[in-house]
């Protein structure tokens, strides 16, 4: 047991010895001539991916902030430094992000930038903090060259400890070749979205046309099921790059109720107007006390809500649906819903609402929304509530 314990840590030592002469002889030699296939970042042309187009940034006119934080991890591997469609990929990458940071919206959001490779692991260069985008391109520009190993994982991993301290939806969005990578990489994507669940969404923009990395990149972000891979290719143009960042940061809210058009129940909530979790109107419930349908003064809050509504939106229309507990007959029950109701659409005409925008209708007691065999129950049913109609 002592001589398996003692090979398993000179491995150990000897992996770590040559991790780091890599990265020193790396240092060393900065300035020599590039092994085949990779030629030093000082040689690259300024213009490495599409001409910036000097504009605000993006729009975010009928769309939502869908994250509250968000980490690039950025690969600056030894592979990253091979030549793809006459530049380093290092280069791309680098100049894809900067074009990407310039383009996402002015939200209030935490940001990060990690790397992996040489001289260390992983490294946090900018963050978390709140994301401010210059501050962002100073951490970016220290970014010199690339070398060193891919470990992936470990990035990952310390990405996961990261998210601990986090609240909201968090963004993970990888820059890689996806080159030299194992299937650790993919077991760690997955662990950190069983831990947080859909509270995350990985991302890839993949470096150059490695069919291998482009399989497992595709793997690490099918391990979220709101993300996906983009080529380099696709998001090098203005269009594309607006379009990815878009789809990683906002979502439709056509209604501009702060619910996202995929989960709004409710589409098209009058301007305005407060909305629960669903995307639906949130107004308060008129209730009445027994056998009774007039309007109590404590009330008045709720149908002044409802009013100030109806002002902003001069097209929108009514439903006000009476509903009584489960005293008395079925017939005398409806009656008495009707009245309810009837008497908020008083109330509203009486403050200059016109009488056709509002319809009434009556439930009985055929509705509850409490339990009838308490009186705290009873006492929720009696009451009037308040529906867009479309």
């Amino acid at each position: 047991m002592q001589k398996k314990c003692l090979k398993f840590f000179v491995i150990l030592v000897l992996s770590f010895v040559f991790f780091c002469s890599a990265c020193l002889a790396r240092e060393i030699n900065d300035g020599s001539k590039k092994e085949p296939g990779q030629i030093s970042s000082v040689n690259q042309p300024p213009d490495c991916c599409f001409e910036e187009v000097k504009s605000p940034r993006l729009s975010t006119e009928g769309y939502k902030k869908k994250v509250n934080n968000f980490v690039v991890i950025f690969d600056p591997s030894a592979s990253m430094s091979e030549i793809f469609n006459g530049k380093t990929k290092f280069e791309l990458a680098k100049c894809l992000l900067e074009r990407m940071n310039n383009r996402i919206p002015d939200f209030k959001m935490l940001g990060a930038l990690r790397t992996f490779g040489c001289p260390v692991y992983t490294s946090l260069l900018y963050g978390f903090a709140e994301y401010n985008p210059k501050d962002f391109d100073i951490a970016l520009s220290t970014l010199k060259s690339a070398d060193g190993v891919s470990p992936l994982d470990f990035a990952l991993r310390e990405t996961s400890k990261d998210f601990d301290k986090l609240t909201g939806k968090s963004a993970i969005i990888i820059f890689t070749d996806g080159k030299d990578m194992d299937e650790d990489v993919v077991t760690e994507a997955r662990k950190l979205v069983r831990k947080f669940r859909d509270r995350v969404c990985i991302y890839g923009i993949l470096i150059g046309s490695d069919e291998k990395g482009k399989e497992l990149l595709e793997r690490i972000v099918t391990a979220s099921n709101c993300g996906f891979l983009k080529m380099a290719d696709e998001v090098n143009s203005p269009q594309g790059m607006d379009d990815f960042v878009r789809s990683v940061f906002l979502c439709a809210d056509a209604d501009k109720d702060g619910v996202c058009d995929s989960v709004d129940e409710c589409p098209d909530t009058p301007k305005g107007a407060k909305v629960d979790a669903r995307g639906c109107w949130s107004v308060g419930v008129v209730l009445f006390d027994f056998d009774k349908y007039n309007i109590k003064s404590k009330c008045y809050p709720i149908l002044n809500e409802v009013w100030e509504i109806m002002k902003q939106n001069p097209g929108l229309k009514i439903k006000i649906e009476g509903h009584t507990d489960i005293i008395g007959t079925e017939r005398y029950n409806k009656k008495l819903s009707i009245r309810r109701a009837n008497s908020g659409k008083a109330y509203l005409v009486r403050k200059g609402i016109k009488p056709q925008r509002i319809v009434t209708i009556g439930y009985g007691y055929s509705r509850p929304r409490a339990p009838s065999d308490t009186e705290e129950g009873r006492a929720m049913n009696r009451r009037i509530e308040f529906k867009p109609l479309r």
